[in-house]
C-alpha cells in the first residue's frame, strides 16, 4: 500500500578486517587499523575472560599520554617502538624500512613487524625518562600517588640508575582548581589527559597549558573552577601526583589498600567501579572499565558517596525499643511478627526498597508472597535526582538500581503507586502489620512518606530491616540489621535493561547480615515450625492428657546459600534471567535482557 514503509531487519555488524602483524618476533592477526599501542598492550594476555586487560603483557609499552577512551595525542614520547615495513621500491621489489616512532600514533597494517624489547629502543625510552625528571620534585614519600605513580614505575624499569641533572628546578604553582581538586604543578609532566577530559568527556573545557618551555603547567582559567559533575575522572587518569581528590589525600596509602571490582548503586545506570578500602573502611571509590555502561568514566558522585557505609549509625544486634538482643531472640521476634502478620494477611503489608538486588527481591517474593501469603507488596523508590548529559557520560536522573528488577519479580510495575497505596491504607486505619526491608544508601526523602504513614496509630506491629539507624528504626517494634550492597553480591538491572551481577567488593562484612540471609532464616523458621505442638492423648487411667508431639521429626538442617546460588533459583522462577549465572555476568560484564 502507497506510503506504508516495510520494516528493515538491521543489517549484522560487519567484523573488521584482519591483518597479519608480528610484536618482538611472534605473529598475531588483530584488526586492520587498530590503535598500535593498544594492540602491543592486548597481545598475548592470558586472561581471555577479560579482554579489555592493558597491563603486564609481555609486550608492554610504557606510556603516559595514552587513555583508551581519549583522543590520542602523541606528546609523552615514552610509547616509541621499532617498525619495520616492506616498502615497494620502482622496479617492483620491496625494501624493509626501519624507523623509530611513537606507537599511539600508528595503526596496524599487513606485514608490519614491531620491536618494543631491542637495546636501542630502550635507551630511547630512557632518555625520555631523563626529560621528563629533569624538573620533577624528589617528594616521592610524601607523595599521595606514591605506589601507584607510573612515573614512579618506569623509572625503575626503564629510567637511568642516576639523574643527568644536577642544576636547580624550575618551580610551578601548587594551587586549588576547584571544590574537589588541587595541582601540584611541579610534578606535573604535560601529558594533556586532564585536559583531553574536559574537552573531549565533559565538553566544559576548563583546564588548559599555560606558559611555554620548561614552564608550562595545567591551569584554569580566571575565575572558571573546575567543578563539573565529572571533575575527578582528570583525578584519576592523571599518570602521575600532579593533581589530587582533596577527599583521598592523605588519608591512606594505595599499597595499603584492598582494591575489589563492584557496581554502583546509586542510580540506575549501574557503573562499574573499584572500591578501595582499609580494614573495611572505605578510602575512595575509582572507575572500572565496562564500554557497555560507563566507558570508563563515573560521576563525581559515585567517588564520594560512600560514607555512609561506614556511617557510626551502623547497627550490629536486633534491636527492640527496650534495647539491643542476640540473634536468636531477633529472629524469634520475628518469627512471632510474621506469624501474626499472616493470620490478619489483609491487614499486613511487606515493603522493599527499589535498589535491592535481584536474590533480594526474589527471597522477598518467596517469604512474604509465598510462605506468607502476603498480597499487600509495595516497591519504596527515592525521587529523581539530577541527570547528566555529557559527550561521553551520560546518567538517568532515576536514583533507584534496580527499578527494572523489583517489575520482573515482584510484578510492581509502578513503585510510586504502590507507596502511594501502603500510605493510603494506613492513613484510612486498614494496616495493622507492616514488615519494612530499607536499606537507601542515602535520601530520607525515599523513606519520610513511609515513615509518616508508619506513625499511625493503627499499625500495632511494625518490623524494620535496615543497616543504619532511621526514621523506621526508631518506629520500628523490632530491628534486623542488615548491610550494604558493599558488602553483599547481587545482581541488578539497570536503566537499559542490562543484567549485572556483582559481589561483594569489602573484603568482610562490616556489620549485620546480609538481607538474604535474614530472609533464609525466616523462610525456614516459617515453613518448617521448630516449636512442638500440643495434642491430646488418652492415658492408662482414662484421663485426657496434653502430650507435646514434634510438629516435624524430619526437619533437616539449614543451610545459607549465597547470592549466586540464590541467583540459580531465581532463573528457574523468573523466565526473563534464563540463559545467565553470576559467573556468566561477572565475565561478560553484564548482558542485555530482551
Amino acid at each position: 500500500m502507497a506510503g506504508t514503509a516495510t520494516p528493515q531487519t538491521p543489517a549484522a555488524p560487519v567484523a573488521p578486517a584482519l591483518v597479519n602483524i608480528k610484536i618482538d618476533g611472534v605473529p598475531y592477526q588483530v584488526p586492520k587499523g587498530a590503535n598500535l599501542l593498544d594492540v602491543c598492550l592486548k597481545a598475548g594476555q592470558k586472561n581471555k575472560d577479560y579482554p579489555d586487560q592493558r597491563e603486564g603483557g609481555p609486550h608492554y609499552v610504557p606510556h603516559f599520554c595514552y587513555h583508551p577512551g581519549l583522543t590520542v595525542a602523541g606528546n609523552c614520547r615514552m610509547c616509541f617502538v621499532k617498525t619495520t615495513t616492506q616498502m615497494k621500491q620502482p622496479d617492483g621489489s620491496f625494501k624493509p624500512m626501519v624507523q623509530y616512532t611513537t606507537s599511539c600514533t600508528n595503526t596496524a597494517a599487513e606485514g608490519l613487524e614491531v620491536d618494543t624489547k631491542s637495546a636501542d629502543v630502550t635507551k630511547i625510552q630512557a632518555g625520555i625518562m631523563d626529560l621528563l625528571l629533569i624538573n620533577h620534585p624528589l617528594d616521592c614519600p610524601e607523595c599521595d600517588k606514591a605506589g601507584e605513580c607510573r612515573l614512579q614505575d618506569y623509572d625503575f624499569d626503564y629510567g637511568h640508575d642516576h639523574s643527568k641533572f644536577e642544576f636547580e628546578k624550575v618551580d610551578r604553582h601548587i594551587k586549588s582548581l576547584g571544590n574537589k581538586i588541587t595541582i601540584w604543578g611541579t610534578r606535573c609532566i604535560q601529558c594533556s589527559r586532564c585536559i583531553r577530559v574536559c574537552d573531549e568527556v565533559t565538553g566544559t573545557s576548563e583546564l588548559a597549558f599555560v606558559n611555554r618551555g620548561d614552564r608550562t603547567v595545567i591551569d584554569i582559567f580566571p575565575g572558571k573552577p573546575i567543578e563539573n559533575p565529572l571533575t575527578l575522572n582528570t583525578v584519576e587518569v592523571c599518570p602521575v601526583g600532579a593533581l589530587k581528590n582533596k577527599d583521598f589525600l592523605y588519608t591512606a596509602r594505595v599499597w595499603n589498600l584492598d582494591e575489589m571490582p563492584g557496581v554502583c548503586g546509586l542510580c540506575a545506570k549501574g557503573c562499574a567501579i573499584r572500591v578501595d578500602s582499609l580494614k573495611g573502611d572505605i578510602k575512595r571509590v575509582m572507575a572500572r572499565e565496562n564500554l557497555d555502561v560507563n566507558g570508563f568514566w563515573v560521576c563525581d558522585n559515585t567517588r564520594l558517596d560512600f560514607k555512609w557505609a561506614n556511617s557510626p549509625k551502623r547497627m550490629d544486634r536486633p534491636h527492640t525499643r527496650q534495647g539491643d538482643v542476640s540473634w536468636e531472640k531477633g529472629l524469634t521476634l520475628a518469627h512471632d511478627a510474621l506469624t501474626k502478620a499472616r493470620s490478619d494477611k489483609e491487614s499486613a503489608w511487606a515493603l522493599i526498597h527499589a535498589s535491592a538486588t535481584n536474590e533480594e527481591l526474589y527471597l522477598f517474593r518467596k517469604l512474604f508472597k509465598e510462605t506468607l501469603g502476603i498480597e499487600n507488596i509495595a516497591v519504596m523508590a527515592l525521587p529523581d535526582g539530577e541527570a547528566l548529559n555529557f559527550p561521553q557520560f551520560k546518567s538517568p536522573a532515576d536514583r533507584n538500581a534496580n527499578r527494572f528488577g523489583a517489575q520482573m519479580i515482584l510484578g510492581v510495575k509502578n513503585a510510586e503507586e504502590s507507596t502511594a497505596k501502603f500510605i493510603a491504607a494506613a492513613e484510612a486505619g486498614t494496616v495493622k502489620h507492616a514488615i519494612v526491608c530499607a536499606g537507601f544508601a542515602h535520601g530520607v526523602q525515599g523513606i519520610e512518606p513511609v515513615a509518616k504513614a508508619l506513625g499511625s496509630q493503627s499499625v500495632q506491629n511494625i518490623t524494620v530491616i535496615d543497616f543504619q539507624q532511621s526514621l523506621l528504626t526508631e518506629l520500628a517494634h523490632l530491628t534486623l540489621p542488615s548491610q550494604t550492597y558493599f558488602e553483599t553480591g547481587g545482581s541488578w538491572v539497570n536503566c537499559d535493561l542490562r543484567l549485572q551481577a556483582f559481589r561483594a567488593s569489602l573484603p568482610f562484612p562490616l556489620k549485620g547480615r546480609a538481607m538474604t540471609e535474614i530472609f533464609q532464616d525466616l523462610i525456614a523458621k516459617l515453613a518448617t515450625p521448630e516449636q512442638p505442638s500440643a495434642t491430646t492423648t488418652i492415658g492408662d487411667n482414662g484421663v485426657a492428657v496434653a502430650v507435646a508431639v514434634a510438629a516435624s521429626t524430619t526437619v533437616k538442617p539449614r543451610v545459607i546459600i549465597g547470592a549466586a546460588a540464590i541467583f540459580d533459583e531465581l532463573v528457574k522462577a523468573v523466565p526473563q534471567f534464563a540463559g545467565h549465572s553470576h559467573l556468566s555476568l561477572i565475565r561478560s560484564k553484564g548482558a542485555k535482557l530482551l
